[in-house]
């Protein structure tokens, strides 16, 4: 599985090995970070990472879309931060 973020270079510290865990108001997930790949945006990302590994099922790979993560953060963002994708194992 893999987790995307954009990446503010200066408080990225997640690396191989490392823990992460996910809150929401009723549940909570600890992974472990297996590699974390860093690109200059989206477009990048989806050519270098399986996107069946990243979200998307099997029905919704052919439509699959950089553009799709402009619903959680803006072209700025990505422009000003890069992006990240944490490969993660539960």
């Amino acid at each position: 599985m893999v987790e995307f973020l954009k990446n503010p270079k200066s408080e990225q510290k997640e690396k191989d090995g490392d823990t992460i865990c996910f809150k929401s108001k009723a549940d909570k997930l600890i992974v472990t970070v297996k590699a974390v790949h860093i690109f200059r945006n989206f477009e990048e990302l989806y050519v270098a990472l399986p996107l069946d590994k990243c979200g998307y099922t099997a029905d919704k790979l052919a439509t699959a879309s950089p553009d799709d993560m402009l619903e959680y953060y803006t072209k700025e963002q990505i422009e000003k931060y890069g992006v990240v994708g944490i490969e993660i194992e539960i």
